[in-house]
């Protein structure tokens, strides 16, 4: 599961850039790519059509990585007695 959410964030990034230099989806195709092409046409007059497709790939991207770069807490290990001590004791030897 953990590579599968990195290499579709992945896709997703590479689909939204291909289609905004022209190369991806068709233009009739509606994409992220395609629709920040457009958008960047009319930065200056309606800059949120460019701007909110790409907050969606960041959220989109982000979100998959975040949900792919943790393992769930079963495949953990649990931490071991020294650990513990460790972090009870700080970093000058004192109880925190």
């Amino acid at each position: 599961m953990v590579q599968g959410t990195f290499i579709f964030a992945y896709a997703v990034l590479a689909e939204a850039t291909l289609s905004f230099l022209g190369v991806g989806a068709p233009p009739y195709i509606p994409s992220w790519g395609n629709v920040i092409n457009a958008g960047g046409k009319l930065i200056n007059e309606a800059p949120w059509i460019a701007l909110f497709p790409a907050i969606a790939i960041t959220v989109t991207g982000l979100g998959l990585n975040l949900l792919g770069g943790r393992p769930p807490r079963r495949a953990r290990p649990p931490p071991c007695a020294a650990s513990r001590a460790r972090a009870d004791y700080g970093i000058f030897g004192g109880h925190l």
